[in-house]
């Protein structure tokens, strides 16, 4: 089984949007909270009108890390791999690539990249080269 066939109906929803190069994160229609990962419902009032809509794409990197090993097949190859909690201006905390390790507090942007198995994912960039520097990454691990 892929990992892309164990998503929920709202990941492989966010999957294709970031595969279409878009940055787009669930809206509750009720509360208007902003929320990652996606989910059925939302996580501050339980409500289910939950819309996918663009976001800013701003935030500050609260930690990273280099990842040496990991349960995914596109990781078997080509580490270590930095990766980097990041808190969205809108309130969500994601995960996403970045090209090198950055320190807490470091301004961020998010961007839309296909890993090596075809899956849309976050990278998180200081400027507009960062985005290629990653993308090479995943080209080159596979």
């Amino acid at each position: 089984m892929s990992e892309a066939s164990r998503r929920t109906v709202a990941g492989s929803a966010l999957r294709d949007i970031l595969n279409d190069g878009r940055i787009e994160l669930q809206v509750c229609g009720d509360c208007k909270a902003v929320q990652y990962p996606p989910a059925e419902v939302c996580r501050s009032c339980l409500g289910g009108r939950l819309e996918f809509a663009a976001q800013p794409a701003s935030g500050h990197i609260i930690a990273s890390v280099l990842v040496y090993r990991s349960y995914r097949d596109d990781f078997a190859h080509g580490g270590p791999w930095p990766v980097a909690s990041v808190r969205l201006d809108t309130g969500p905390t994601v995960f996403a690539h970045v090209a090198d390790l950055l320190d807490a507090g470091t301004e961020v942007r998010l961007a839309a990249l296909v890993d090596s198995l075809g899956e849309g994912v976050f990278g998180a960039v200081r400027d507009p080269g960062d985005t290629t520097v990653i993308q090479k990454r995943f080209n080159k691990s596979t």
